[in-house]
């Protein structure tokens, strides 16, 4: 089993047989009832290739041994559903992380540094659930030995050439988080362990430990996991590393993800030797969660060059009600051959029934199910992506068994062959450059503190874009570098780091003529600690810093529009903040507090533009704004979401939506009209809607959309 592209699109091939596309029904239970009996045979009927089923349906029998019986009739009950399909394993670690195995390894459990009241609940982040810590030996040993047995079981069965994959689903609710992730880090000896035998590996000697932490009493033998308290460093958002404290803080983060990655990777390795030739692959890598660096599960490039990791799943922010804002970067995955899978939690309308979701997160309406499934599965197509579809119904009424959730489905997997058979590229002429390392280096010990500051750095950014009316590419700066494609707006998102990539992805964008959009501390964390002259040489903007602690909020100058960070307290203040001091730079807004530069624009010596933000924009109109001085093409007026590729343009109207509590899209910005503008960069032949086979428009680069409802379009244009 392998994976293969075609140009920007994912598939999977058996054998060297015709690929099929990733995706696949996910969250399959081993009950069988009427209702997901009936879901199966619609996701049959839409082309999903195969589904996911859970091995937690497994009983230890005494011996060492395990009864696979009722996972043995699950899936068979299934395919004489569904015989054609494909089936991957998902495995947690309660499948074989029992309370009897913790008692004979105390000294594998995590300990937690942030202490609670003890909670025995599996999803549990705010507490100190009894796990085993993923840096224990001998907890990966008895997963290994797990998953032996399985492969072993398989072989002997009828339907063991259909399995084609096997991923883990760590943490709470599964998906990839640590458990008690908020009660991090993990304290107890296996993590003690780890850390000292990797800073042994890293100094080498006591003074060398000693001269990094700038602590005259610490060894290689007694150094510890840092607790709450040191866990602050010096206490910036963004580590200084001219500072012992934050040095320590430092070794501790690079320490702790190594752990967990080789955790992942243990898993894997065990998925190869167990099923020759299949899948491998976990939840992980998001690029956009607004955790501590404990909780973040984005130091994902070394697992992805691994040849044990296939793929990896993630969620969606906002359960991709509105914004539906993904979580992985694809260019990594392209970059090393591997799949990314979005996750469509989609809460439809029929959970809207007593017992079922939570109202804030459900659709409230066909029409919203229909455009909310719709814009999940179309992301993946034009993002260059898989999805995996997530069903946690009740036993006699599923969320998927509706057509409002099947046919986009359905259209998606239509779409899926014909770029498979036809490749297709990116096409948007915006690029924004994501550093992925900033997500799991950065932050505080306290989960709100991280959540202010990364929200409005990262997550609230990106939803905001999506809704300006423009199309945009998200690369890592690497990828940005190889792609040999011009773009008119480039975007320096979280780039906080001087690495030999910035500076590359920088001169390109000038050499490109392209306008260079820095955001927040562009470049000012160097390996001798912070570094204005850093950010000066990279930005061509003299910037500078202050470490304390500032708000950031700003107030706009000669009619320009100022800014006020989203879901913060009024008091909000973090570290450090950078402001611009350069004579030749136009002023579009100054920090309230001291009426220093905070949004500057100026055009630099080669003729290009480039624009610092103190902190990206979070309202679509002036994403909008900025967009438009860059030359950039807008296909809609803001409060629209788009996306292009090659061959499709996706919009999305959110009228008469729902907005979700975790966005930042609100009515305001979400626009109500009921007739959307649409202007194309040329004219096209035939522009016909993918989820109707409806022909919208022809021989035209202008034309109108219109809904009284939320609604998906996805225009082909030839």
């Amino acid at each position: 089993v392998k994976v293969v592209y075609s140009g920007m699109t994912p598939g999977i091939s058996v054998n060297g047989g015709k690929p099929f596309s990733p995706d696949r029904l996910s969250s399959v239970s081993s009950a069988s009832t009427a209702a997901q009996d009936r879901m199966f045979i619609r996701a049959r009927k839409a082309g999903l290739p195969g589904f996911e089923i859970g091995t937690g349906h497994v009983y230890a029998c005494g011996g060492g041994k395990f009864d696979f019986s009722m996972l043995d009739m699950a899936v068979r009950h299934i395919l004489s559903l569904w015989p054609e399909a494909h089936i991957f394993f998902s495995y947690g670690i309660r499948d074989t992380a029992a309370s009897a195995w913790l008692d004979r390894h105390p000294e594998d459990i995590a300990q937690y540094a942030i202490k609670r009241p003890k909670r025995l609940s599996w999803g549990d982040y705010n507490g100190n659930p009894r796990v085993p810590s993923f840096a224990s030996k001998a907890a990966r040993e008895e997963q290994r030995r797990f998953i032996l047995a399985l492969g072993e079981f398989c072989r002997r069965q009828p339907w063991g050439r259909r399995v084609v994959g096997m991923h883990i689903s760590y943490g709470g609710s599964g998906d990839g988080m640590p458990f008690g992730c908020h009660c991090m880090p993990d304290i107890g000896p296996r993590m003690t362990e780890a850390f000292r035998r990797r800073l042994r590996e890293k100094y080498g000697t006591d003074d060398a430990l000693r001269r990094a932490w700038d602590d005259p009493t610490v060894t290689l033998d007694t150094a510890t996991v840092p607790d709450e308290k040191i866990r602050a460093g010096s206490g910036a958002f963004l580590r200084d590393f001219a500072d012992g404290r934050d040095r320590r803080r430092a070794d501790f983060l690079e320490a702790y993800h190594g752990e967990f990655n080789d955790y992942m990777l243990s898993f894997c390795k065990s998925v190869k030797e167990a099923f020759p030739g299949r899948l491998a692959g976990s939840y992980y890598g998001y690029m956009l969660l607004s955790y501590e660096p404990e909780g973040s599960t984005a130091r994902c490039e070394e697992l992805l060059k691994s040849p044990y990791v296939d793929y990896m799943k993630a969620t969606t922010r906002g359960y991709n009600l509105t914004d539906g804002q993904v979580r992985h970067l694809f260019s990594l995955f392209r970059r090393y051959g591997k799949f990314g899978s979005i996750e469509g939690d989609v809460r439809t309308h029929i959970g809207l029934l007593p017992g079922q979701a939570e109202p804030q997160w459900c659709c409230r309406s066909p029409y919203e199910t229909r455009s909310t499934v719709a814009k999940f599965v179309m992301n993946a197509r034009l993002l260059g992506a898989a999805f995996h579809t997530v069903d946690f119904g009740i036993e006699n009424v599923k969320w998927l068994d509706c057509p409002e959730a099947m046919e986009p489905v359905e259209a998606s997997i239509r779409m899926w062959k014909r770029d498979f058979e036809s490749p297709k590229d990116l096409a948007a002429d915006t690029a924004v450059l994501f550093d992925v390392n900033q997500v799991w280096r950065e932050g505080s010990p306290n989960y709100n503190a991280t959540r202010y500051y990364q929200d409005n750095l990262v997550t609230f950014a990106f939803q905001t874009l999506n809704f300006s009316g423009y199309a945009y590419d998200m690369l890592a700066p690497e990828d940005y570098v190889s792609s040999g494609r011009r773009y008119k707006a480039v975007i320096f998102l979280n780039t906080c780091y001087d690495t030999a990539a910035l500076r590359a992805a920088a001169k390109k964008a000038r050499a490109d003529g392209a306008m260079s959009v820095w955001c927040a501390t562009p470049g000012l964390s160097t390996e001798k600690g912070y570094s204005a002259q850093s950010m000066r040489e990279i930005t061509g903007i003299d910037l500078d810093f202050v470490r304390e602690a500032r708000p950031f909020q700003a107030k706009g100058v000669d009619g320009n529009a100022g800014y006020v960070p989203y879901a913060t307290p009024g008091n909000w203040k973090d570290s450090p903040r950078v402001f611009a001091q350069d004579a030749d730079a136009e002023t579009r807004a100054v920090w309230t507090d001291d009426n220093t530069a905070a949004f500057v624009r100026k055009r630099l010596a080669d003729g290009t533009q480039a624009a610092f933000l103190g902190f990206p924009y979070n309202r679509s109109t002036q994403w909008a704004a900025l967009l438009k001085s860059a030359g950039c093409h807008a296909f809609t007026p803001p409060g629209f979401m788009v996306r292009r590729d090659s061959r499709y343009l996706m919009v999305f109207t959110g009228k008469d939506a729902l907005i979700p509590p975790e966005s930042t899209v609100v009515k305001g910005q979400l626009s109500q009209d009921v007739n959307i503008p649409v202007s194309l960069e040329r004219p096209c032949k035939t522009l016909v809607d993918e989820m109707t086979g409806e022909l919208v428009a022809h021989d035209t680069d202008r034309f109108s959309l219109a809904s009284e409802v939320p609604r998906v379009w996805v225009l082909r244009m030839e």
